[in-house]
């Protein structure tokens, strides 16, 4: 099922109750919306998400995001995301294309559309199909590599809500 997408609000709180990142990510994104409330893929079953708010936020930014504005407070600890996702691997996806995609996807940087299984029908010729991997744009990948990037703490937790 996928829901409509909202704003996703993106915090990093610590075990000191401080807020080390605010709003690394503040903005729309519908097929993340849609992930983060484990939609579409079973890999996004798997994330390691609580409900509420962290422990470790702070009361006054818990008062300023609990209103009839904001909604579904989760929460993360970024070492177990940081394990989801190299296990996970959401940003890559391996199948079958054609000749022509495959040289798109190479020559050009076009994310072919994937076939998972291969159907033969009527004219089917074997040597026009390609298995290949592809690399694509995921924010899950996006979260991860600002998480390395930054060297944010192992233990903060991410903390996130949405808006109305």
């Amino acid at each position: 099922m996928f829901l409509i997408g909202k704003d996703i609000h993106m915090f990093i709180v610590n075990h000191q109750k401080e807020i080390l990142k605010k709003e690394i990510f503040d903005g729309r994104n519908y097929e993340w919306f849609n992930q983060l409330c484990g939609g579409g893929d079973e890999r996004y079953d798997e994330l390691p998400i609580v409900f509420g708010w962290s422990p470790f936020t702070p009361v006054s930014f818990k008062k300023k995001y609990s209103n009839e504005n904001y909604f579904d407070f989760y929460h993360m600890k970024v070492k177990f995301f940081i394990s989801w996702f190299e296990k996970a691997r959401p940003d890559i996806d391996a199948g079958w294309v054609r000749t022509y995609e495959k040289w798109l996807y190479e020559n050009k940087g076009i994310i072919p559309e994937i076939q998972h299984y291969l159907y033969p029908e009527e004219n089917f010729i074997p040597q026009d199909w390609h298995f290949i991997t592809i690399e694509k744009h995921d924010c899950f990948k996006w979260l991860y590599d600002y998480l390395i990037e930054n060297d944010i703490d192992k233990n903060a937790d991410i903390t996130y809500c949405f808006d109305c």
